[in-house]
């Protein structure tokens, strides 16, 4: 897909970058490309449990049976890890088949950018789309709740096998807000006012060699003279590690563009 911006006239965190790797083992009834996929996410959790602290959840409930409440009732319990950071992006070095005849075995080698969320609870936001899907030309904002004044910067990011672009569309030379800046509380980008100067619209892309789209939201305490696009994932995370963690928030938001038909 494209996700462009247009115009009308009279368009958190500690990021650490790691090396991993992950390996799925899968037989004839399964692709290579998806062998290769399982792979790659098994890399991205391995980074987790290498380089994250783990710490395990327990619930405990009563399970009873309503035709015999006094010899049916059971105590289960579910046990369940949770990690204190998140991969937000993966870089594939390198690509490895091995064929043992019956079953094959699909190695990837990557980098990986973890989000240590050391963040400070005094400087936060959440944000959502307008909507969880999209079709083509369909009009795309964002709907922000903050804590605290901050300056909001917003990239698309795209992968294909090839390569890796992140666009910086907001802000952008048409936004009222140059500077991206808001005060605290319930805000849209584009707002309400500036929909009839400018929009975001999301474009399909026709040749369909976009395989992974989302949005980069970082929330920082000063404006960032970001570039206006980045060709990889640790030109755009080094110079996001470079703010102070306290001033600076990351989140991701997928993009999902189906078929009309």
């Amino acid at each position: 897909m494209v996700f462009c911006c247009i115009l009308f006239f009279p368009v958190y965190t500690l990021c650490e970058e790691r090396d991993t790797s992950g390996s799925y083992r899968f037989g004839p009834d399964v692709s290579r490309k998806e062998g290769c996929h399982e792979a790659k996410k098994i890399a991205k959790a391995n980074a987790l449990e290498e380089y994250s602290t783990e710490f395990m959840l327990s619930d405990r409930e009563i399970r009873c049976d309503e035709e015999d409440l006094d010899t049916s009732c059971k105590f289960t319990k579910s046990l369940y890890s949770q990690y204190t950071s998140e991969v937000f992006s993966f870089d594939k070095d390198l690509e490895e088949i091995e064929d043992f005849g019956s079953y094959q075995v699909c190695t990837v080698f990557g980098r990986v950018w973890i989000d240590q969320k050391r963040n400070n609870p005094n400087f936060y936001f959440s944000v959502n789309l307008n909507q969880s899907t999209f079709y083509d030309e369909e009009l795309l904002h964002f709907e922000f709740l903050t804590n605290s004044k901050m300056c909001i910067s917003i990239f698309h990011a795209e992968s294909t096998n090839k390569r890796i672009q992140i666009q910086k569309i907001f802000p952008n030379t048409s936004s009222k807000t140059r500077s991206g800046c808001f005060k605290k509380g319930k805000f849209l980008i584009p707002s309400n006012n500036a929909r009839s100067k400018w929009v975001f619209r999301v474009r399909k892309n026709p040749k369909n060699k976009v395989s992974e789209e989302n949005f980069l939201i970082v929330g920082s305490e000063q404006k960032v003279r970001w570039l206006n696009e980045y060709h990889s994932n640790s030109e755009f995370f080094r110079q996001l590690s470079s703010i102070p963690n306290e001033s600076r928030y990351l989140v991701s938001l997928p993009l999902i563009v189906k078929n009309k038909d």
